[in-house]
């Protein structure tokens, strides 16, 4: 058994040690996971990824030479603002936070960033098409895609790293989905925001689970928030608290993490 690790900045280990690869891996979350449990780890975490680069990462392992369904998978869901897009002029994909020009030009590669129709189009979409509840949608449809992919396996433990409160920023003022279907020849509408219920979504994502397969990222607070609630007087954070020092990872580990790999490992 091996564990292998999917997320974003997080679990990558973002500003611990950026140009050694091994102390960053030796310290991370991975690497204390690996310490305490004397297991193997891979870890396929990038920095920025989105939610469909953790899709993407969940199918690169699974047809990697590393596959193995007894494998301990675990998984730092991150913020269903983020975008991976291919795009046509760079012929490459693209992250991209969906909300704000400005911090994706602050990293974003200069042909776009330095482009008017590409900064027309982002503030037209933004204008057109950037709420809460679409993102809530695009989060939906991605966590039962992780699910679906993990279902053949029995370890699993699933948890929100960042924007954890996404849910409570839905739209209100909005009308319902409208869902037409077919009774014999007449046509009746339902109408349901089921899409926007955390209770419903979660209880779905719970649905015909083994008490080994945890999904945590609606029950519990996000690792960030449990930080900011749990981290007192300690200096948890980096200094723009972007991202967790080795005081956050260790603290959010034995505090948090740890109880429920134990459980999983019938420890």
């Amino acid at each position: 058994m091996k564990v292998i690790a999917f997320g974003d900045s997080w679990v990558f280990g973002d500003e611990i040690a950026d140009d050694d690869v091994k102390k960053r891996e030796s310290v991370n979350l991975t690497g204390v996971i690996r310490n305490t449990y004397k297991l193997s780890t891979y870890n396929f975490a990038v920095n920025g990824g989105s939610l469909d680069e953790i899709i993407l990462q969940i199918i690169s392992y699974l047809n990697s030479p590393h596959y193995n369904t007894d494998d301990l998978i675990l998984i730092g869901l991150t913020s269903p603002i983020r975008k991976y897009h291919y795009n046509n002029i760079l012929k490459t994909g693209i992250r991209f936070p969906s909300w704000s020009w400005d911090s994706f030009s602050n990293w974003g590669n200069p042909k776009l960033t330095t482009d008017i129709e590409y900064k027309k189009w982002w503030e037209l979409n933004i204008k057109y098409n950037v709420n809460v509840r679409n993102d809530v949608i695009e989060y939906f449809k991605s966590i039962l895609t992780i699910k679906s992919l993990l279902s053949d396996f029995n370890k699993y433990i699933i948890w929100q790293s960042i924007d954890g409160d996404f849910y409570e920023q839905i739209e209100t003022d909005y009308e319902n989905i409208t869902i037409p279907y077919y009774d014999n020849n007449d046509r009746h509408f339902a109408y349901s925001d089921l899409f926007f219920d955390k209770k419903y979504t979660d209880l779905l994502l719970k649905k015909n689970t083994l008490e080994t397969q945890l999904w945590l990222n609606l029950s519990e607070s996000s690792w960030r928030k449990w930080l900011y609630d749990n981290g007192g007087d300690l200096d948890v954070f980096f200094k723009d608290n972007h991202h967790p020092n080795l005081t956050g990872i260790n603290l959010w580990f034995n505090e948090f993490l740890k109880k429920y790999i134990d459980k999983v490992l019938d420890i």
